[in-house]
Formats: structure tokens, C-alpha cells, sequence
């Protein structure tokens, strides 16, 4: 109900995402990946220059990593040990769950990461477009629903910034993984013994951040892979459902860093990792529900943008 209400009050707005001369020609309807139909909220743009499929991608050569726990202090949560040897400040002094929230300002700051840390914060270039949603220091849904994240499918998007930087301590990423909520009347999941998507379950993704760092004429695309096998999916809203992603970069020249991609590879035959594939609709067919990463903030401390 509370979803209706928020879209009742916002679709006849148009949402003019930019100001100062950033991001002029983001302009979208009020409604803008934000309908409440799952299959039209999928956020896909990708930047011309670093799209592979455009004509027009100006990026030279590809570099390829797999990102290993121990070595690349990968942490997936924010109690992650390795999160603290990237940033012990942060996690000695800050609380993941003091967020920010809509109207409070900066009342969370220097108490909560988000707030404390957004790259809103750092410059004012990730104030403006679509996408500063994940800059803006919420980290969590607090009942704003899509207008509160990017939801995105394997595809994902590919964004170019304003301005460069150089990536020297660490990348962080808030995120929670969701089946089609909205189809759960249209699926029979007597497995379960209920008529709602199951709560809590396991599922595997390999997420893919790419960061497009300025060589002369183009970009290097150098890409950065790490498989999770156990994201919780469809939870109940609390922050324990979040997945707290992130490595440190200052091991690998991250250098004029100029725009950034997210995608994923979900494998969708895996009965382990995707425990709804052979569910079937009422009339007994097969039916495969859509499956989603919906970001909330994307962090790249401490970096100097110009």
C-alpha cells in the first residue's frame, strides 16, 4: 500500500536529473525505472564510449582479474575482518545501520558509513544524473522502494563521470539480489507449502566491477570478478538481507579512473544456486522468474576527483 502511495504522489512529476550543466541530457518521467513492473525497472544504459556493442566503444584492450579473498581483502559483509584491515576507521567508529534518511541531512555523519562516506561528500559531481542515487548515502530501502536503488539484470549499465580519479584504498558496493516480487499471486510454490516467494534463500552470482581508467585516445577496461555462492535473496526488509561488497584497489594501478560498470553472470541451471527453476505457474507451465541485483550505494573512498 505504501508503495502505491508513494507512485500515486510521484508519476505525474517529471524528474529532471541534472543541474549545474551535469548529466543535461538525463531527462526522464517521473515514473523512470520506477513503475513498479519489475521487467520495465531494469536500469541498462551504458555510456557509448565504453559500450562494446555501440560502434563507437573507445576502449582499447580489456584487462581481466579474479579477485582473491585473502589477497584483494575481499570483504561481503560489514563485519567482514577484511574489511577492517582496508578501513579500521571506519569499521572501529562507524555503524552500517545509522543510514541516512530522506530529509535528515547530515545527521548521520561521522556516525554512520553511508552518510559519512558517500561520494556525494567528496565531490559534487555525483549530486546530479540518475545514478546519484548510489552516491547519496542510503544504503537501504527505508520503504522508497525504486526510488531509492538501481535495479539492474546480468547486463547491468556502464556510466562515464565527470571527472577522473585515482583509485588508491578501496571499492564498496551495498546491495541486496530479489526474484520478481511482483508475480508471487502467479506462482504455485507448493514446495514450500505457501503462496509467497520464499524468504531468505541462497543464491549464487559472480559480480563483475569494471572501472575505465583514461590511456591517450580511450579507455582500459580492467575488470575485476569474484564469485559469491550464498546472497541472500527475497529476505524481509532488515540489514541482515544487504550484501556489503567491496576490495582494496591500491594494490593495482587504478589511475585516471574515469567512469565505472556493473554486471553479472547468474547461473540459472543451477538448482542449488536458483531453487525456483522449475517452478511452474497455475496452468502447470514452466515458469522462470526474473532475477535482479538492486544496488543502493557505491563507495571509492578517499579519491580525489578532477
Amino acid at each position: 500500500m505504501k508503495n502505491k502511495i508513494i507512485k500515486a504522489c510521484l508519476l505525474p512529476l517529471v524528474a529532471i536529473l541534472s543541474s549545474c550543466g551535469f548529466g543535461l541530457k538525463e531527462v526522464y518521467a517521473g515514473d523512470a525505472y520506477a513503475s513498479g513492473n519489475f521487467q520495465k525497472d531494469y536500469y541498462k544504459v551504458w555510456d557509448e564510449k565504453i559500450d562494446k556493442t555501440s560502434g563507437k566503444s573507445r576502449i582499447k584492450r580489456t584487462e581481466e582479474y579474479e579477485l582473491n579473498k585473502d589477497i584483494d581483502y575481499v570483504f561481503t559483509s560489514y563485519t567482514d575482518p577484511n574489511f577492517r584491515l582496508v578501513d579500521s576507521e571506519a569499521y572501529k567508529n562507524l555503524s552500517y545501520k545509522d543510514d541516512y534518511y530522506p530529509g535528515d541531512g547530515d545527521y548521520y555523519l561521522n556516525t554512520g558509513y553511508g552518510p559519512t562516506k558517500k561520494m556525494s561528500r567528496i565531490d559534487n559531481s555525483f549530486k546530479y544524473g540518475y545514478l546519484s542515487k548510489l552516491f547519496d548515502g542510503q544504503m537501504m530501502c527505508h520503504s522508497r522502494f525504486q526510488y531509492a536503488r538501481v535495479q539492474i539484470d546480468e547486463s547491468g549499465f556502464g556510466t562515464i563521470f565527470n571527472k577522473e580519479g585515482n583509485l588508491s584504498t578501496y571499492f564498496a558496493l551495498n546491495f541486496k539480489a530479489s526474484y520478481d516480487y511482483t508475480k508471487y499471486e502467479e506462482v504455485d510454490y507448493s514446495p514450500w507449502g505457501t503462496t509467497n516467494i520464499p524468504n531468505g534463500i541462497k543464491t549464487g552470482v559472480k559480480l563483475k566491477i569494471s572501472f575505465y581508467c583514461i590511456e591517450d585516445d580511450g579507455f582500459v577496461e580492467k575488470t575485476f570478478s569474484y564469485d559469491m555462492d550464498d546472497i541472500t535473496t527475497n529476505g524481509m526488509e532488515n540489514p541482515s538481507i544487504y550484501t556489503f561488497f567491496g576490495f582494496r584497489t591500491y594494490t593495482y594501478d587504478l589511475t585516471r579512473v574515469k567512469g565505472v560498470s556493473i554486471t553479472f553472470d547468474f547461473d540459472r541451471s543451477d538448482i542449488n544456486k536458483n531453487p525456483m527453476r522449475d517452478l511452474k505457474d497455475n496452468n502447470g507451465n514452466p515458469y522462470k522468474l526474473d532475477y535482479s541485483l538492486m544496488l543502493y550505494e557505491m563507495f571509492m573512498p578517499d579519491t580525489i576527483w578532477r
